[in-house]
């Protein structure tokens, strides 16, 4: 299910999904996947900013207990004056890969020319 909403320089979005893993494969039963997603965005002229944030649940095969939740977010700007645009992002996940207690963080700065 996804739904997005714009008006004038705003869009704000939301998105769910579930993966039966039973379906993916018949004779073996994996764990199933819950997502939401959700982003807002903001563009007006040269100026663009973003927001979004994504969460993942795996369920234990067995039941409906949760097993594992990996959690993402992101975060970018971006100016552009004529031919030159200014960038810059941050993102950060945790449970990264499955893996308890792992994390990743980035954060992203460029500038670009198009010629």
């Amino acid at each position: 299910v996804y739904a997005l909403y714009a008006m004038g320089p705003l869009s704000i979005g939301y998105q769910e999904t579930y993966v039966d893993s039973a379906h993916n494969n018949a004779t073996v039963e994996g764990a199933d996947i819950e997502a939401d997603m959700m982003a807002i965005a903001y563009t007006a002229g040269d100026l663009s900013v973003s927001y979004a944030e994504q969460n993942e649940t795996t369920m234990a095969v067995s039941d409906s207990a949760q097993l594992l939740e990996v959690e993402m977010s992101a975060l970018q700007a971006a100016y552009s004056m004529g031919a030159m645009t200014l960038a810059a992002s941050m993102y950060e996940t945790d449970n990264v890969g499955g893996v308890t207690a792992s994390t990743y963080e980035e954060t992203e700065l460029s500038v670009s020319f198009a010629f």
